[in-house]
């Protein structure tokens, strides 16, 4: 019994070891998660800003080929209902398709910012807007959107959005 005892002391105390680097961050940042690499971003780059928005702004005006000017050669979409690697080519059909169907568009920006890794290997732009629109046959629809643009080389080579739909 001492034996059972004492190995499942040692195994807690094992398994606690493991978690004290966690504790310790936790503690020190007053943070209620821990995460393997907190605090490690800083503010990024005013020309990768300049980049998305100018490329929302050209979806916003129906300017695809002008949208899609600054994206990598295959590009990471995620999007409602779909997420794969596709040619910026695929993604100018699918932009093309999916703007067809808008009549007008209005782009209300409510945020941005540019962040980079401190370890300079990931950068992103984020923008908080809401869409409303007006289809062909005149309905009005709106979205709020939160889209994350990764950068390479200038380039964007991954578009993650997040949409919340508002009721009718």
């Amino acid at each position: 019994m001492t034996k059972t005892v004492l190995s499942v002391f040692l195994v807690f105390a094992l398994m606690s070891c493991g978690d004290k680097k966690d504790q310790d961050t936790a503690s020190a940042t007053g943070y209620a998660y821990t995460i393997a690499h907190p605090d490690q971003w800083e503010w990024g780059s005013k020309e990768n800003i300049k980049t998305a928005l100018n490329s929302l702004k050209a979806y916003e005006n129906g300017n695809i080929s002008e949208a899609l000017k600054n994206y990598a050669d295959t590009v990471t979409l995620q999007v409602d209902g779909f997420e794969g690697r596709i040619s910026k080519d695929s993604m100018t059909t699918l932009f093309i398709e999916d703007r067809s169907a808008v009549k007008e568009m209005k782009i209300i920006m409510e945020d941005f910012e540019s962040v980079k890794a401190k370890d300079g290997k990931s950068e992103y732009v984020s923008l908080w807007y809401k869409q409303i629109w007006k289809d062909q046959d005149g309905v009005i629809d709106s979205i709020e959107c939160m889209d994350d643009l990764a950068f390479k080389n200038g380039k964007i080579h991954l578009f993650n959005e997040k949409v919340r739909r508002f009721p009718k």
